[in-house]
């Protein structure tokens, strides 16, 4: 997420569409008084094409380096930090804004109020098969944090386990683990968007359309068409557009397309619960 004084724009990343890329760089324009959420994933803030780390969204913290650090890596169990060459650390304790963070959670002021707002849409059937595979894959040890909040875990951990799809696995077999996934309870007590066991996919699928469904946002990219929306976006903050890098981009482990994981009744559930985004957007399930 950023929010752009300099630039009077407020970014909105919704979960799963490529929002870190545009994210990232959009990220070229802030000023220094600006608020970007960054990323917490130690592989990001290493890139060198653009700066990742959090700016501002915080409203306490609190450096600290050599024994004190290593105290409270070692028990947190992330000394690996130390041992990858970061030195100093900045412990935010009350962050402003989480990354994900809808139009509807976010306080408004006189001021924002008036921000171009930006955010992003995708097909949501490709998007509920993208959020399966990030379920299983995301990666959890690169992440300079000792919040696993978006990990679905506690309660449903050994349910959920049964199905993770594999890499060698049929379409078959992915089409049986995605319409079991599909209704598995989530259970997420931290974060913006706590569940307490309502489905995967309705509990996905209510966050999501918190930003699909916003009727104040004066401009989406759609992931289907990344490129050109966010070329577009560029000439309408009058900035030049710069290059859009990938991330997260090997999560899904085979080749298979979206279209192949649905069942009829997984087809039924995803229609269900997105039927808004579906007609607001003019998606269908087909490829077109």
């Amino acid at each position: 997420m950023i929010v752009s004084y300099k630039n009077k724009f407020i970014f909105f990343k919704p979960l799963k569409t490529a929002g870190t890329s545009v994210e990232a760089a959009l990220s070229n324009f802030c000023g220094e008084n600006d608020i970007f959420t960054g990323s917490v994933i130690l592989s990001e803030i290493l890139d060198k094409r653009y700066d990742m780390s959090p700016r501002n969204n915080y409203r306490e913290a609190k450096i600290i380096s050599g024994d004190e650090a290593r105290k409270y890596l070692e028990h947190h169990g992330r000394v690996d930090l130390l041992n990858s060459g970061f030195n100093k650390f900045q412990i935010v304790d009350d962050p402003i804004y989480h990354e994900h963070t809808s139009p509807i959670m976010f306080d408004f002021t006189d001021e924002t109020a008036k921000f171009t707002k930006v955010s992003m849409v995708r097909n949501p059937y490709d998007m509920m098969v993208s959020y399966f595979w990030w379920t299983y894959n995301s990666p959890i040890d690169d992440v300079i944090s000792f919040n696993r909040s978006l990990q679905i875990k506690k309660k449903g951990h050994q349910q959920l386990a049964n199905y993770a799809p594999k890499l060698n696995d049929s379409i078959k077999t992915l089409k049986y683990k995605f319409e079991a996934w599909i209704d598995l309870p989530a259970w997420l007590s931290d974060g913006p968007k706590p569940s307490h066991g309502e489905s995967i996919s309705y509990w996905f699928s209510d966050w999501s359309n918190e930003f699909f469904n916003y009727d104040d946002i004066d401009f989406y990219i759609r992931f289907e068409n990344i490129e050109k929306d966010y070329k577009t976006l560029c000439e309408l903050l009058n900035k030049e557009s710069n290059e859009l890098p990938q991330f997260k981009n090997k999560i899904r482990k085979t080749a298979f397309h979206y279209e192949d994981y649905y069942t009829p009744a997984a087809k039924k559930v995803v229609q269900s619960l997105f039927s808004k985004t579906i007609d607001k957007f003019d998606y269908s399930f087909n490829l077109l």
